[in-house]
């Protein structure tokens, strides 16, 4: 399997093949005279070295994939379970287990990561992972597993619900937890939050996005925008990938007042993506011959060479020489805000191996610095005439257009 790795890890560890073709932003190849054509802009965007970014609006509704902090009481409601290991008063561990709502909890540095929290004046909905059929609980409580519910040190719980080693636990529970944090499974629902809750960047190692993309999402519906560099984005839908993020969220009767401050590495204002980046793409057919019939792969790879995440929103065959390949890309991140597309909608299939041959699927999101490489099928028909051939394609996003041409001379067996 193909790793991920950043630019510069993957130029070190890997021996460059002889590229058949190489594509850039700043100039690409375009047609059969090889000549060099203006890449095609994919629409007004803004070039932002600078990524500091600052956030002011009010929401009617607030969706992330950070963490949500500033809880000293959570009221937990839903279908749900969380595991944890911990450590009571008199020393020993014990394993806790909390299957369903409602459960209280108590205590400082209480928080909620869930692969998607909706929040709104009157609640927070964290969504985790699958409940697990009960044959297959004896694993709940994993080192580093995501999402999570963060206990902080010692806490209260209160729950019908809650079993300490497999048995009922009586009344309120003071526990202090060894790993700070329980494993999320299911729905939870906070019905009533407290005034002021922050949310800050997902800093767990595990995502929903792909390892070459940046996790933290945080989008509002309503009124106001982000700075980001010397560029204002204002919009009705506002969405920011964020690498650092503390926002403020502040309740005003049935709006929420939006705050904060981080580093952007994307900012979309009503779906679109409105930082420009460059991104670099390379593909290395394998060597030997070319006759009819003959099925194999190409080594395709996409480098994000600019300071914003780079969306890929498609990628385009332009002749019929291009057909030869099975090209799958992932479906562009979510970036409509809360009331759009969910965020859990789309899934990341760049990281995951397919059943047949070896095939994968290219990322949509790349963060700044980093590389995507895969291994795409392609196979010539079988009743191809014998001759010279070039696929051609173009890719489209927030960068200008890439074409890429790949010559390939099919000969006799």
């Amino acid at each position: 399997m193909l790793a991920f790795a950043s630019v510069s890890d993957r130029r070190a560890s890997r021996a460059a093949p002889a590229l058949i073709a190489l594509a850039l932003t700043a100039a690409a190849c375009s047609g059969d005279s090889g000549r060099q054509s203006t890449p095609r802009s994919p629409g007004p965007t803004a070039t932002v070295e600078n990524l500091a970014a600052t956030l002011h609006g009010r929401a009617t509704a607030v969706e992330t994939t950070g963490r949500v902090e500033g809880f000293s009481t959570i009221r937990l409601e839903g279908t749900f379970l969380i595991a944890a290991t911990v450590t009571v008063t008199s020393g020993h561990t014990q394993r806790l287990v909390v299957d369903g709502g409602p459960a209280t909890l108590h205590g400082s540095g209480l928080a909620i990561l869930g692969r998607l929290s909706t929040i709104t004046a009157g609640g927070l909905v964290a969504t985790g992972d699958p409940i697990p059929p009960k044959a297959k609980r004896k694993n709940l409580v994993r080192a580093g597993a995501y999402p999570r519910v963060f206990l902080g040190g010692d806490f209260a719980i209160q729950s019908s619900h809650a079993l300490l080693d497999d048995k009922p636990a009586r009344g309120p529970q003071v526990l202090h937890s060894t790993t700070g944090s329980a494993v999320l499974y299911g729905t939870a629902r906070v019905r009533s939050l407290p005034p002021a809750i922050t949310v800050v960047q997902d800093d767990t190692g595990r995502s929903p996005r792909a390892p070459v993309a940046t996790p933290t999402f945080f989008s509002w519906r309503g009124s106001g925008g982000a700075t980001v560099g010397v560029g204002r984005f204002e919009g009705r839908s506002v969405t920011l990938i964020a690498s650092s993020l503390v926002a403020t969220l502040t309740r005003r009767g049935t709006l929420i007042d939006v705050d904060g401050q981080g580093r952007a590495t994307q900012v979309a204002i009503g779906r679109r993506p409105r930082l420009q980046t460059t991104l670099n793409v390379k593909v290395s057919p394998p060597g030997g011959r070319y006759y009819p019939g003959r099925s194999d792969q190409l080594t395709w790879e996409q480098i994000n060479t600019g300071s914003p995440e780079a969306v890929v929103t498609a990628v385009r065959a332009l002749n019929v020489a291009a057909d030869w390949v099975r090209l799958s890309v992932d479906r562009p991140p979510p970036l409509d805000g809360p009331g759009g597309v969910p965020f859990l909608a789309v899934p990341v299939k760049c990281t995951r191996t397919a059943a047949i041959f070896a095939e994968f699927t290219l990322c949509a999101q790349i963060a700044p610095g980093h590389g995507d490489q895969e291994a795409i099928i392609f196979k010539i028909p079988a009743h191809q005439p014998i001759g010279d051939y070039e696929m051609r394609f173009e890719i489209v996003g927030n960068f200008p257009t890439v074409r890429v041409s790949i010559p390939m001379k099919v000969e006799p067996r």
